[in-house]
């Protein structure tokens, strides 16, 4: 593909896609994210990292995650081992196919998340 070729990029297209963590302070409605050109135990790691720096010591923190091997290498299950304040919770796989883009904008939009994202 080149330069001004944008109509033909769709939702799966594998080269030049990022990766987003994010995380939700309920309570606040903070938003945490970061973005990265791999999805690797690394780039988990440091997110984990960042997240851990900006929560308060006093809170625990619940992980909503997919079962991809990224959250569960050993060096993530190590690190959570040592911080009991950090509970994760796997979730099937999620994959939005490339028609299903107007049906999660309209599934989003009347969830109680749009609140959080308008």
């Amino acid at each position: 593909m080149g330069l001004g070729y944008v109509e033909g990029v769709t939702l799966d297209y594998v080269h030049g896609t990022t990766t987003l963590f994010g995380a939700l302070d309920i309570a606040t409605g903070a938003v945490f994210t970061e973005c990265t050109p791999r999805h690797r135990h690394q780039e988990f790691l440091s997110f984990l990292r960042s997240l851990e720096a900006c929560v308060p010591a006093e809170l625990d923190v619940h992980l909503i995650v997919d079962n991809y091997a990224t959250h569960k290498h050993p060096k993530v299950r190590t690190w959570l081992a040592q911080r009991p304040r950090f509970h994760m919770h796997y979730t099937l796989l999620f994959v939005v196919p490339e028609s299903g883009g107007t049906l999660m904008r309209s599934d989003y939009a009347a969830s109680d998340s749009a609140r959080f994202f308008p």
